[in-house]
């Protein structure tokens, strides 16, 4: 099934039939459904919702505590200065995108304040990346 809307069509089917008398299997082969189907269609009004997979990023492992530490000790840091201290600091280097969606669920969560451009801010090259545009920009000179 493709849209939720079609399940419950399906869900509403279902129950239609078993209430005109229809047997479990003719059920099962006229809407292409298994019998645990059947039994959920007739014990609810509508199909259940999907059920949402919590994950915690791979990336951000073993620096969550150094990150809660930065936001409990300074609320209104950007995400971009928190990527900026992880680089320089812990020397590692994490996707942004994934650690603003990390911040902005830990900001949501402990109600902390946010400065108001958070979302817009890319981080700034590293020294490396920097030096190399340098150098790029003095070749065509």
């Amino acid at each position: 099934m493709r849209s939720h809307a079609a399940k419950r069509e399906k869900y509403a089917a279902i129950r239609r039939d078993a209430g005109n008398g229809m047997s479990g299997r003719a059920i099962e082969r006229k809407h292409h459904v298994g019998r645990r189907t059947i039994i959920k269609a007739l014990a609810s009004a509508g199909p259940p919702g999907r059920k949402k997979i919590h994950r915690e990023p791979a990336a951000l492992e073993g620096l969550h505590g150094h990150i809660d530490a930065m936001l409990q000790a300074n609320p209104q840091i950007t995400t971009a200065a928190i990527w900026e201290r992880l680089a320089d600091q812990h020397s590692i280097t994490v996707a942004y995108p994934t650690l603003r969606t990390y911040v902005t669920s830990r900001r949501a969560g402990q109600r902390l304040p946010r400065q108001d451009n958070d979302q817009d801010l890319v981080p700034a090259p590293t020294a490396r990346q920097g030096s190399k545009e340098k150098r790029h920009g003095q070749d065509q000179l």
